[in-house]
């Protein structure tokens, strides 16, 4: 296992860390050769040994550097307070306006209207997610953008794999998001309140049709945080209209067929 030593990226391209196996029985200031190592470095380099790692040690190097990074949760919490698109009156607005138009909570008049005027002049939604079968998400989406030309401007991004890749992908500034459905509690539960999607997009909606799944349990949970929901599904009731409450329920809130099953 790799230790987490690096603090950012910018730093970090200096070192390569090395896995060792760990097992000899000197440790780093024990080691008493460090001059005769830094020695055959400078002979190398008098041979005409390049100082610059090529194209694909490079790439090795890129890795071993994504291994070695720490990583911190509220990483994303100042991530996107950075991005945030500030309305064009923002000079105007006092402290307290500002604080809540940041918070999102407790907005005054002012910051309200504000709030209206930045969404009508920029996007209805600023964040979007898309949950997907997991080889859908591996691929299919950024492929398919990548054909249109009035899409290949959007950076997508694949919360995907092991945790830390998946944090690292959240870290990303994107357009899109994709992340397999088997890790939606996962994102719900790293979320929480924070939930940073306002529109959602459910590849496969049917597989959300069980009420008692821990997936649809997970995402009713945050549905008040979104603006829009879409969803994507050839076979809404595969066995029967019992299927359609979960599935409804995740586009509208509960506002068709209750806030509950049985309603």
């Amino acid at each position: 296992m790799m230790l987490t030593l690096l603090r950012d990226i910018t730093g970090g391209r200096r070192f390569w860390p090395v896995k060792t196996p760990g097992d000899t029985k000197l440790k780093p200031w024990d080691i008493d050769d460090v001059d005769q190592i830094w020695a055959e470095v400078m002979e190398y380099y008098h041979q005409g040994e390049s100082l610059i790692l090529s194209n694909k040690a490079e790439e090795f190097a890129n890795a071993a550097q994504v291994d070695a990074l720490e990583s911190d949760d509220r990483e994303g919490l100042v991530r996107e307070y950075l991005d945030m698109r500030l309305p064009s009156n923002w000079d105007d607005m006092d402290l307290y306006a500002r604080r809540s138009f940041i918070r999102g909570d407790e907005f005054s008049e002012d910051a309200i209207r504000n709030c209206k005027k930045r969404a009508s002049l920029h996007h209805e939604v600023s964040k979007v997610l898309v949950i997907a079968p997991l080889r859908v998400a591996e691929s299919t989406w950024d492929e398919e953008a990548a054909k249109w030309d009035h899409l290949k401007h959007l950076k997508i991004s694949k919360v995907l794999g092991t945790e830390k890749e998946r944090i690292n992908a959240l870290y990303r500034k994107a357009d899109i998001y994709i992340i397999n459905r088997e890790n939606v509690k996962w994102l719900v539960d790293k979320c929480g309140k924070d939930w940073p999607f306002d529109m959602v997009v459910i590849d496969e909606l049917s597989s959300f049709k069980s009420h008692r799944a821990q997936r649809f349990k997970a995402l009713k949970k945050v549905r008040p945080f979104m603006k829009r929901v879409v969803g994507l599904t050839g076979t809404p009731a595969p066995n029967g209209l019992i299927d359609l409450w979960s599935q409804i329920y995740l586009l509208d809130g509960g506002e068709r067929l209750g806030k509950t099953i049985t309603t």
